[in-house]
C-alpha cells in the first residue's frame, strides 16, 4: 500500500525540470556527436578530464573545517539569519533601502 502526504489537487501533477532536461540533452548530444565535442555545464557540478567530480580546494578547506553538526543540521527554511543578514549587506552595499526585506 502506497502513502501519499501530497495534497488531494496535486496528485497526478508532474512538472519537467528544466536543468535536468538540459542535462539529459546534453548527454543525448554526447552519446550522438562524442563527448569531446559536448560541454556539459547544466547541473552545477565540476568533473576532470575522466568525468570524475571535482571540488575545488577552498571548498573542500571550509567543508572539513566545519562541525558535524553543521555538516549534517538542516538550517531553517526561511534561512540561516547571519547568512541572511551578510547576503543582503554583500547586495547592497552602503545604499541599503529604507524598506522591509523578506
Amino acid at each position: 500500500m502506497t502513502i501519499s502526504v501530497a495534497a488531494p489537487q496535486a496528485y497526478g501533477k508532474k512538472a519537467n525540470d528544466v536543468i535536468f532536461g538540459a542535462n539529459d540533452a546534453a548527454v543525448k548530444a554526447a552519446q550522438k556527436y562524442g563527448k569531446e565535442k559536448v560541454t556539459n555545464a547544466t547541473i552545477g557540478a565540476i568533473l576532470d578530464e575522466n568525468e570524475d567530480l571535482v571540488c575545488l580546494p577552498t571548498v573542500e578547506k571550509v567543508y572539513r573545517g566545519l562541525s558535524m553538526r553543521d555538516v549534517i543540521q538542516y538550517a531553517p527554511i526561511a534561512g540561516l539569519p547571519d547568512f541572511l543578514t551578510e547576503v543582503q549587506n554583500r547586495c547592497f552595499g552602503a545604499y541599503r533601502p529604507a524598506a522591509e526585506i523578506a
